[in-house]
């Protein structure tokens, strides 16, 4: 067995077939086949969703340690000319997820060769990652309970750094994210009485601006902060009017606390 060329093509396997969050049944399905040939001890399937669990136990007890990636892609259209790029249309693996899984499931090759001489190893495929639900569903899953870690790793590809390469911090590797949605209610008018409304298509702006001016000036903050709208609704498309209802979606990582100072509040 040429483990290499199994983990590349392993991996353009997954990368030309993804699957979001809560619907990563066949992903789950090829991670399981790949397994099973490392002989796991155990395969725990449908945790928290389609996560999956499997188990390779040691010569005598001891600790239990963990090694977990994600199964989910992204719902963004993949467009690349590579010979494995995504066949599923509006999903890619775009973040790497599939780089993940393949070197986690990689992991049970050296495994079935060299069992740990006390404790157990466990794999980890978490599902439902990108929309931040997966970890807690997977911890709450009574499933998961006969295997708490007493250690968890997990890897992320991160480029710029040299082939090989290994990258740890002691401190916070990475920041953590939220999602936030701002629903505007005002007044619709006729679009050509637009001062016998209240349209919020003013107040949309001056939130991306003024949260743009925010991030523009990091020094002013000791942590990380950045916050990104991803999503954007006014009104429906009807040329005669001037709407009344909009919504902007933020995604964003920075400190609970900034959420409270004067500059967050839009005059």
């Amino acid at each position: 067995m040429n483990i290499k060329n199994e983990l590349i093509n392993f991996r353009r396997l997954l990368h030309k077939n993804p699957e979001i969050a809560r619907y990563e049944v066949n992903t789950a399905k090829m991670i399981i086949m790949f397994l099973q040939r490392f002989e796991p001890d155990e395969i725990v399937r449908n945790i928290g969703g389609y996560g999956i669990i499997a188990v390779f136990n040691g010569k005598r007890p001891g600790p239990t340690v963990m090694f977990r990636s994600e199964l989910d892609a992204l719902p963004i259209e993949e467009k690349t000319n590579l010979s494995y790029a995504s066949i599923t249309r509006g999903n890619g693996h775009l973040c790497g997820h599939d780089g993940h899984m393949t070197m986690v499931a990689g992991l049970g090759y050296y495994l079935k060769q060299h069992r740990p001489n006390k404790g157990r190893v466990i794999l980890l495929f978490q599902p439902s990652e990108e929309n931040g639900k997966g970890a807690i569903q997977v911890i709450k899953d009574k499933l998961f309970k006969p295997f708490q870690p007493d250690y968890i790793f997990a890897i992320h590809n991160l480029p710029g750094y040299p082939h090989n390469q290994i990258v740890v911090s002691n401190n916070h590797f990475a920041a953590s994210s939220s999602g936030m949605a701002i629903n505007l209610k005002g007044k619709s008018s006729h679009a050509a009485e637009p001062e016998k409304g209240l349209n919020p298509g003013q107040a949309i702006a001056k939130m991306i601006l003024h949260f743009n001016e925010l991030i523009t000036y990091k020094y002013q903050y000791n942590d990380f902060v950045l916050i990104t709208p991803i999503h954007i609704r006014l009104g429906q498309l009807a040329y005669g009017t001037s709407p009344g209802k909009g919504v902007i979606n933020f995604k964003f990582y920075l400190p609970i606390d900034l959420f409270q100072k004067k500059e967050m509040v839009l005059g």
